[in-house]
């Protein structure tokens, strides 16, 4: 397996030392000691860096979906059409995760159907990675099955339909009506649209970690 290295065109999570504030950017050039990113956002908003500034980041390796972090600090930045920040090489990466997807834990409610013109069923998504979801419903499902999903990570904001199949179904055991607890696999999932997800699942780890150091 090949080592995890800084390429042009990653996606990178940033953190300034000191603020729990996530930002989001992308490596543009890579040199022997120094590579550039262009300008880093939380959500629309552009924030400005400076040098001295010390960072830490965080990526996907895209051919295992392994997650790594580094150390970093800025140089200097460049005013050109697109301005560029340029940050020191990382010494070594630190394998953040071994899971494939790092999974946040979660409670939203969910629609489910197994086909195109089959009724929505109600349930909740119990957590939520890149890879997929594990659902909480009331109507059983089978492994292999294909279903499509429906469901806002955000209030305010318009749902993800997305299509998935099951890996796993489990009966829970409790009173009243039988509920089963199901986990999916994304199927065909867009970069853009895991790339919301990735986004949404460290920011609110982001924030439960900043609680916890209060």
């Amino acid at each position: 397996m090949a080592a995890p290295d800084i390429r042009v065109g990653m996606k990178l999570e940033v953190l300034r030392e000191g603020s729990a504030i996530p930002l989001y950017t992308r490596v543009e050039e890579v040199g022997l000691q120094e590579f550039a990113v262009s300008s880093l956002f939380a959500g629309a908003e552009v924030h400005v860096l400076h040098a001295g500034d010390e960072l830490k980041c965080i990526f996907t390796d895209k051919a295992t979906h392994a997650q790594y972090g580094f150390a970093s600090q800025v140089l200097r930045r460049e005013a050109r059409v697109v301005p560029l920040y340029y940050l020191s090489r990382p010494q070594f990466f630190t394998r953040i995760q071994r899971r494939a997807f790092v999974r946040l834990p979660v409670l939203i409610p969910q629609l489910f159907r197994t086909s195109d013109d089959s009724p929505w069923h109600q349930g909740y998504l119990l957590d939520i990675s890149a890879g997929g979801v594990r659902i909480s419903h009331r109507d059983p499902l089978v492994v292999d099955q294909e279903l499509m999903l429906q469901f806002a990570l955000r209030k305010g904001e318009g749902p993800f339909v997305v299509r998935g199949y099951i890996v796993r179904v489990e009966r829970v055991e409790a009173a009243g009506p039988a509920t089963f607890h199901s986990g999916i696999r994304f199927k065909a999932l867009t970069e853009a649209m895991e790339d919301l997800i990735v986004g949404y699942v460290f920011e609110r780890l982001l924030a439960r970690r900043r609680k916890q150091d209060m």
